[in-house]
């Protein structure tokens, strides 16, 4: 008989729009007796999500139970002892220290930089909690998978290079993925090859920097295929993220394989067609791209966004270095991994100062 204690257990942490899309989504999916625990630091959130989410699998007749969690991410143990307390079979990470609605619920002269320098700029709000909480899941259950959504283009690498064991990321590859699955009225994905990046989720300055894919060999023009997806507020387009996520977890718990897209697998910059399971994750590329060639496609597309992780180093771009050279000159030239929270530090110093700012460009968007 099974227990409450073998059932399979999902850890979601974060209480927004995407942790959101991707409970409600899982509420009508999981196909096998499961639980979700839901995270975030706000408690009543987390009771918000497991409540809509539990009276949805209901009606739905879905094998799924919810559960919820408040965590002090600023108390060391917190974290540790609820994961201890709920062990997980797999830990989905939705929360940052950086919303990216601010350009629109609160504008002010950071959210200004934020735009100006490229998404890379917030490197560090993404990267903090995702080594954390990597770490935290890591010391109470290492045979766990985790996943990052925040940023995991980048941050992904990051945590690879601090030694903080991370599956994949979610999103970004995959809704360009899942976009060009729709265009070209694809039933699956098993003939798709998408490599991409956070960069594509709109279309770049010059359409040779744009993402790049086949289809049963032949080269698609993925500027065409994606406009429809990329006119989609980004907001909006969680709800995709999060079905597509949700489809992942579902398998992933049920002990199937997946052929799929991801970003950031086995801590690998940028996206990629990929084959994953619960423990195991390989790149799934033609013959004729070589693993070698996809990365190196990825790093130049992640100067782009402003932000690249090599040799335990973080270099930002150029671009984003000019913006932040004259608030941050020692961190505009970047700065070792191994110095993460101290840059950390003096970038939320900066964000607090220039929120106090007004915001001259009100009318920019992300």
């Amino acid at each position: 008989m099974t227990t409450h204690h073998d059932l399979p257990r999902l850890v979601i942490v974060g209480s927004g729009s995407l942790a959101r899309a991707v409970c409600y989504s899982l509420s009508g999916l999981i196909d096998v007796q499961a639980e979700v625990l839901v995270i975030a630091r706000d408690g009543r959130q987390a009771a918000e999500i497991s409540q809509v989410s539990n009276v949805r699998a209901a009606v739905l007749r879905s094998p799924v139970r919810f559960t919820h969690a408040a965590v002090d991410f600023g108390r060391d143990d917190d974290l540790t002892e609820v994961l201890a307390a709920n062990p997980p079979t797999g830990l989905l990470l939705c929360a940052s220290l950086q919303s990216p609605w601010e350009f629109r619920s609160a504008p002010s002269a950071w959210s200004d930089l934020l735009k100006q320098a490229g998404f890379g700029l917030s490197l560090t709000f993404h990267a903090e909690l995702a080594v954390a909480v990597g770490r935290a899941l890591h010391d109470v259950r290492p045979e766990a998978f985790f996943l990052n959504a925040c940023f995991p283009d980048a941050v992904n690498p990051l945590l690879r290079a601090c030694g903080v064991p991370v599956l994949a990321g979610v999103g970004n590859v995959a809704v360009l993925a899942a976009g060009i699955q729709q265009a070209l009225n694809l039933c699956d994905q098993e003939e798709l090859v998408v490599l991409g990046h956070h960069l594509h989720l709109r279309a770049p300055d010059d359409s040779a920097d744009d993402a790049l894919a086949w289809h049963a060999g032949q080269p698609l023009t993925v500027g065409t295929l994606l406009n429809s997806q990329r006119e989609v507020p980004r907001h909006e387009a969680n709800q995709v993220t999060g079905l597509v996520t949700a489809l992942l977890l579902r398998d992933m718990v049920a002990g199937r394989q997946v052929n799929t897209h991801l970003p950031g697998p086995a801590g690998l910059p940028g996206g990629y067609p990929v084959t994953i399971s619960a423990d195991r994750v390989s790149l799934r590329l033609p013959a004729f791209i070589a693993d070698a060639d996809a990365v190196a496609a990825n790093q130049r597309w992640a100067v782009l966004d402003g932000v690249k992780i090599d040799e335990g180093k973080v270099h930002f771009s150029p671009a984003t270095a000019d913006r932040l050279i004259a608030h941050l000159p020692d961190i505009a030239a970047g700065f070792e991994i191994a110095d993460l929270s101290s840059a950390g530090v003096r970038m939320a110093e900066l964000r607090t100062r220039l929120r106090t700012l007004p915001s001259t460009s009100p009318s920019l968007s992300v």
